[in-house]
């Protein structure tokens, strides 16, 4: 059984789950490699996880609300 882990983060292409042509010179042809969505099994990490604020803007924002 084959298992592979997708992490889900903002900068995700969809060539890296699906996967993608490369070209072959031995062949002169298309090679297909295919990404983690091909397993048996995938376990799909991080989906809903948004950025995380930087701590600076968290004190400018506390700044803005206290005057």
């Amino acid at each position: 059984m084959s298992f592979n882990r997708v992490q889900f983060t903002s900068d995700v292409l969809p060539s890296d789950i699906i996967g993608a042509s490369i070209y072959d010179r031995e062949t002169g042809g298309l090679r297909f490699l295919a990404g983690p969505l091909f397993a048996q099994v995938v376990l799909a990490d991080e989906i809903n996880r948004g950025p995380r604020r930087k701590p600076r803007a968290r004190c400018l924002r506390r700044w803005k609300n206290a005057r």
